[in-house]
């Protein structure tokens, strides 16, 4: 047969071959276009909770820093007749590594230099008064504090005066904040 002879029935067999064929073609596509999108939506869930797990792992480590603070200043009061570090200079050499005084979080110091002078944290043994025995109820007086802005504003961390650290909250800094205040002045003037 010449190919300018194509029958009618010949023609209408190979378009609707093509046709069935175009059909999956455009089935497969679209199929691939939905599980493209699957993969994007499972993304956008996981690397969110990701994320947040890093976070997460970041204040605990910060909290393990101002652990460790802690147990330096208990170390210094501890070689020095119960009396209270008056800054964090005092017992810095009890601390074997500069990251101990740097937020993971954050990064950022506020002063030059390494060790404390370059801390993330701020210690406040020194306005709590001269002797460790003489504070009472240690599992709420704070030792040291980070500021706010180094979790990005959604909470910080402290330790008190026992060595347990506590997560707070955003939505109760501003109240731990004046807690903070009103006891170092309360027992910086009984002491």
């Amino acid at each position: 047969m010449k190919p300018d002879k194509i029958g009618l029935a010949q023609l209408k067999q190979t378009s609707a071959g093509a046709a069935k064929g175009a059909d999956w073609k455009l089935v497969g596509v679209i199929g691939g276009i939905i599980l493209i999108l699957g993969v994007i939506a499972a993304a956008m869930v996981v690397i969110p909770m990701i994320n947040s797990g890093r976070r997460e792992a970041k204040r605990v480590e910060c909290a393990a820093n101002l652990r460790m603070i802690f147990a330096a200043s208990q170390i210094y009061a501890q070689l020095n007749k119960d009396m209270m570090p008056p800054n964090a200079e005092a017992f810095a050499s009890y601390i074997s590594s500069n990251d101990t005084w740097i937020c993971p979080e954050c990064g950022n110091v506020s002063g030059g230099g390494a060790g404390p002078a370059a801390s993330s944290y701020i210690y406040v043994g020194g306005s709590l008064g001269k002797y460790v025995h003489r504070i009472h109820n240690a599992s709420k007086v704070v030792l040291a504090y980070e500021p706010l802005s180094n979790h990005g504003g959604t909470g910080f961390n402290v330790v008190y005066l026992d060595g347990h650290a506590q997560w707070i909250a955003a939505e109760r800094a501003e109240v731990v904040m004046r807690e903070i205040e009103a006891q170092s002045s309360k027992l910086s003037s009984t002491h």
